[in-house]
């Protein structure tokens, strides 16, 4: 562990030997770390019931605080694909769950009931989250782009049929994700196929078969439809063609046609360079930091979709990202060990944190950005103070190839939240470091966790393809109770 750490915990089942100190019970009068001590004082009276945040001793054989935690629900999710991601909404009860495979799925968390599934994405989703006004939903995907989803829409339009399938106009889908659906309006007469390939000449990839020249499919090219289906060569097509269809003057444009579902999809932002791993969103619902296997951390304007600052500086993918509340700074972490602290104002980075000896897997800040937490593949999940520039402690949480894979923190900032690859969902005390609950029942590795506003509702997605949500009746009190 970091030498400038105030707790040196001895795991040898998760980290070598180099830290040779045995001790890891330190009291307060013996702690030496000027930025730990500033820490423990910002954190008195900051916690919900005015409770000071006491020096961390995380012990791992301690008698544990149990916490009852019932599994409420199992969802039945459908994807035909491994779940990547999950969210809880920003409502204090979190009365629904996204879920990211393929497609963005959008679940009652109280009764299973699927309300909607966004499928607009051309490769796997890797992340999804809201806004804390509950207005949009955010998706990164393998296809390079961001999508910001229009709640109020998405639900107004799939209310006449719990579940439906909302592909905009111009989208690619899962499945089709290089087909575009861009049909022409009925007044279109389509041409014959065969003889338009067979002048136009050329060999195309579609749905996994080959067109190619003077093959006569049942496939309308100028609609871009094979059996219903769109297809990507309307736009390239139509224009090499010498053959033009006659569209009736009185039919308006496919661009005027007042089309709900073209608004589902508020904006799609689309810089980054590779895959888009990781996002978060500021408190005002201002501003989206995104974090990509092109190496870079980009800022965008919710608003307009505009990329406000790309910032450069990991040497590998930067798989974690975490926007403070006042969006004055953000934090990175990436597949090179490392997390950056940067000024979102300018861009710059203002100093970078090392400790973790492995992939940096996941990010979190506490609520009033005085300090965050991160997880690793080293299987450790460590706080850290980011002006002190000090870690304050490290705790070895879960075990395995891949460590710990995830975390959070909850609104009250008391508990922090784990999972990892030793298929254990694990809350532990903010403040005393004790386990205060462990879920278990998960057949493989936790690949994300979330918590709802009020702290007693948990959410878990592991590589069985299990999406599991969690009763915590240790969790915050709701007011009035």
């Amino acid at each position: 562990l970091n030498a400038r750490s105030p707790l040196n915990i001895s795991s040898t089942s998760i980290f070598n030997g180099n830290d040779n100190d045995s001790s890891s019970n330190i009291g307060m009068s013996t702690l030496k770390d000027q930025g730990t001590q500033r820490w423990l004082e910002s954190r008195q009276g900051k916690t919900t019931h005015g409770s000071k945040l006491s020096n961390p001793h995380f012990r791992q054989d301690a008698t544990r605080q149990e916490s009852e935690v019932t599994l409420i629900q199992e969802l039945q999710h459908g994807h035909k694909w491994p779940v990547s991601s999950i969210c809880l909404s920003p409502d204090p009860a979190g009365n629904f769950l996204a879920t990211a495979s393929l497609d963005v799925r959008l679940w009652e968390t109280t009764t299973g009931r699927l309300r909607v599934v966004l499928d607009a994405h051309s490769g796997l989703v890797r992340v999804v989250a809201f806004s804390f006004d509950g207005k949009y939903l955010f998706s990164g995907s393998d296809d390079n782009s961001v999508k910001i989803w229009d709640l109020s829409v998405c639900l107004a339009v799939s209310a006449v049929k719990p579940g439906m399938t909302l592909t905009p106009p111009g989208s690619a889908s899962s499945r089709f994700p290089f087909c575009p659906p861009a049909p022409l309006p009925a007044t279109v007469r389509p041409l014959d196929s065969s003889k338009l390939l067979r002048k136009v000449g050329f060999s195309h990839k579609y749905a996994g078969r080959t067109l190619k020249s003077g093959s006569a499919m049942d496939f309308d090219v100028l609609s871009g439809i094979r059996g219903g289906r769109p297809s990507m060569a309307f736009h390239s097509l139509t224009d090499l063609s010498s053959s033009t269809p006659s569209v009736s003057s009185s039919a308006p444009p496919p661009s005027s046609c007042n089309d709900p579902l073209r608004r589902v999809i508020h904006k799609t932002l689309s810089r980054h360079a590779a895959a888009v791993l990781a996002v978060s969103v500021s408190h005002d619902n201002r501003h989206l930091a995104s974090g990509g296997a092109d190496k870079t951390a980009r800022i965008w304007d919710v608003s307009s979709g505009y990329c406000i600052q790309t910032l450069r500086g990991h040497s590998s993918e930067v798989t974690a990202v975490a926007l403070s509340d006042d969006a004055s700074l953000l934090i990175t972490g990436s597949k090179d060990r490392m997390i950056s602290q940067w000024d979102v104002a300018s861009g710059s980075c203002l100093r970078t944190l090392m400790g973790h000896r492995g992939v940096v897997s996941g990010l979190a800040w506490a609520p009033g950005g005085g300090w965050f937490v991160s997880a690793g593949f080293d299987g450790s999940v460590r706080a850290w103070d980011p002006e002190a520039q000090v870690q304050l402690y490290a705790l070895p949480a879960h075990q395995g190839a891949f460590g710990t894979l995830c975390v959070a923190i909850s609104e009250d900032g008391n508990a922090i939240i784990s999972g990892g690859y030793d298929r254990a969902v694990r809350i532990w005390d903010a403040k005393t470091g004790a386990l205060r609950a462990e879920m278990t029942g998960h057949k493989n590795m936790i690949v994300h966790v979330s918590v709802s506003k009020d702290c007693r509702t948990i959410a878990s997605v592991a590589r069985d393809d299990a999406v599991r949500i969690w009763a915590w009746k240790g969790g915050a009190k709701v007011e009035g109770e």
